[in-house]
């Protein structure tokens, strides 16, 4: 895992969330790990992207 990720806080079968501590508060980082094509950021996803790792800052709820 890259440096700096803390074990995951939130999983679904599209994608992990990990909280970053070099990154601003309240934000948290996506790692896709299935085809973007059946997640929640499908919408926003760039064609080419669909499929591969995508990192992702999303507002925290």
């Amino acid at each position: 895992p890259a440096q700096g990720l803390t074990s995951g806080v939130q999983e679904d079968s599209h994608y992990y969330a990990f909280e970053l501590g070099n990154l601003p508060a309240g934000t948290r980082l996506l790692l896709s790990v299935r085809a973007l094509a059946d997640g929640p950021l499908a919408a926003g996803a760039e064609p080419e992207a669909r499929g591969s790792w995508q990192f992702v800052l999303v507002p925290r709820k």
